[in-house]
């Protein structure tokens, strides 16, 4: 399933495609009502692989490899060397040939072939569609010719991908971080982007973006304008997701009550350093760590516990501002507390 834009389209299990919602430019149903209110058959009797949809068009794999694409072609995102609004489609890109994944964006399209090559075409508007030159195609265009690619997104002007070894590239407008390179510099050509872990799936919104890694956990990047990264800043290298857990701020706290796995309090009096109280879930072995926005690990220590402990943190006295992790691993089991230093 796809929505984008107004309009949204999905796939039934036998692998029919239905669409409904915003028809102005024909990126539902070409030809049909300008609203869609109910579901309706797109291209009944087809079968279908897969569907992306873009800012006011729509692209889909068919079950045979081919890739088709219809809507707003003001941009070239439909790939048939045509840029007309009024080109509404189905129109299938570069015949001949199998596509494997398809990522529909704003202004451009991406799509990865079945012997793994990667294409784009589109972004006629900020020429940055990565090929190095800051030129545009309104058909497709080889990415980084000799590699293979397993993963690729477009989101607003900016994509980003995976290679087939699992390293982790990105591309295009930057001016909101959206890339996680830690720079805002837009990007004409691929980039190798910072991961101590594989990325196991990527989704790119209009300017910010989120990550799957291998081990399961969620990373988020770029504008945080609407809470979209789901804390309380933006960030512009990748910074990992938690859910349920305290924030620890500069000011004073009272000392925990609770039995709680793991709660953190700036020490009192101006002090440098953090105070945190390990509850462990039973007696024996656990791992108590300090980690950066990134996840990397800037302090840890080995202890054994059987009964509640206190313990001060000094090293976060010396921290610069920005956020942290505090995370408490024991017998397979993890508490972890977001650390703010202002």
């Amino acid at each position: 399933a796809g929505g984008s834009a107004g309009h949204f389209l999905a796939m039934k299990q036998d692998s029919s495609l239905w669409g409904w919602g915003y028809n102005g430019s024909g990126q539902v149903l070409p030809g049909g009502n300008w609203q869609l209110t109910a579901l309706v058959p797109v291209a009944p009797g087809s079968k279908w692989k897969s569907v992306s949809t873009g800012y006011s068009y729509t692209t889909a794999i068919r079950k045979d490899g081919t890739l088709w694409a219809w809507g707003d072609n003001q941009h070239g995102v439909l790939g048939n060397g045509v840029v007309d609004d009024q080109q509404r489609g189905p129109v299938q890109v570069a015949p001949g040939t199998r596509w494997k994944s398809v990522s529909a964006g704003t202004w451009h399209t991406v799509g990865i072939k079945e012997d793994g090559t990667l294409w784009a075409w589109g972004e006629t508007r900020f020429d940055l569609l990565g090929t190095g030159s800051l030129r545009y195609s309104i058909v497709p265009v080889q990415i980084a010719p000799g590699t293979t690619w397993q993963r690729a997104v477009a989101g607003r002007g900016y994509t980003l991908a995976i290679r087939q070894d699992g390293s982790t590239w990105g591309w295009g407008l930057n001016r909101n971080f959206q890339l996680g390179d830690g720079t805002n510099a837009d990007r004409a050509a691929p980039i190798p982007l910072p991961s101590p872990s594989t990325w196991a799936d990527v989704a790119a919104g209009g300017t910010h973006a989120l990550v799957i890694r291998a081990d399961g956990t969620l990373w988020a990047w770029g504008n945080n304008t609407f809470g979209q990264l789901g804390q309380s800043t933006r960030s512009s290298v990748p910074l990992l997701l938690l859910l349920g857990n305290s924030i620890v701020t500069a000011a004073p706290a009272a000392a925990p009550g609770s039995a709680a796995p793991l709660t953190a309090w700036p020490v009192p009096f101006g002090s440098a350093g953090l105070q945190a109280q390990l509850c462990p879930w039973r007696s024996g072995p656990a791992v108590v760590a300090l980690l950066n926005a990134t996840g990397q690990v800037l302090w840890q220590q080995s202890l054994s516990l059987s009964s509640p402990r206190l313990l001060t943190i000094p090293q976060t006295g010396a921290l610069p501002p920005g956020l942290y992790i505090l995370r408490f691993q024991q017998a397979g089991q993890q508490a972890t507390v977001r650390l703010i230093r202002e």
